[in-house]
């Protein structure tokens, strides 16, 4: 085969990779900052305007409200942790998107080269057993992620909970 047509099978056999990790890293960070700004944008906005609702209102001064700012604080660290996984899991699957690219071009190789088309076959394998343990880590980040961002909403509803029947309770 000649050269041309090993650089054309090389890049039908990579380019795919390519762009997969190019779709999964531009995902990731627009979740994280979506993510970001939601957190941000709830738990912070409540925890802000609290102070602000009791110095109107001296009666819903007490543990409720206190209760409240800690729901809102936990729901801000909570949003904090979920970006940095949300992060780390973009790393990951960079990572494994790159082993699965080195995985394809030592297909390729052994496939235009015989001679080394044990050791090439060998270190294709290798790195895709690689990738599928990166694709585990970043599975188990996306999953802490999620459940961060669970948290983050729950902070919200039970700060937002607590608020109302303080005042609801006097």
């Amino acid at each position: 085969m000649d050269r041309n047509e090993l650089f054309r099978e090389w890049d039908a056999s990579l380019g795919p990779h390519r762009e997969a990790r190019k779709s999964a890293s531009e995902a990731a960070v627009s979740f994280a900052q979506l993510g970001l700004k939601s957190c941000l944008l709830l738990n912070g906005g409540a925890l802000i305007a609290l102070p602000a609702y009791v110095s109107l209102d001296d009666a819903c001064q007490g543990p409720l409200i206190v209760l409240a700012a800690a729901s809102f604080v936990a729901g801000l660290v909570a949003g904090a942790i979920a970006t940095l996984f949300a992060y780390q899991t973009m790393v990951f699957q960079t990572l494994a998107l790159s082993h699965l690219e080195a995985e394809s071009a030592f297909r390729v190789r052994a496939q235009y080269h015989p001679p080394e088309a044990v050791v090439e076959l060998e270190k294709a394998a290798e790195q895709e057993r690689e990738a599928q343990g990166v694709v585990a880590r970043s599975e188990r980040c996306r999953l802490a992620g999620v459940a961060c961002y669970l948290v983050t909403t729950g902070g919200f509803v039970c700060g937002s909970t607590l608020a109302l029947i303080s005042v609801w309770c006097r």
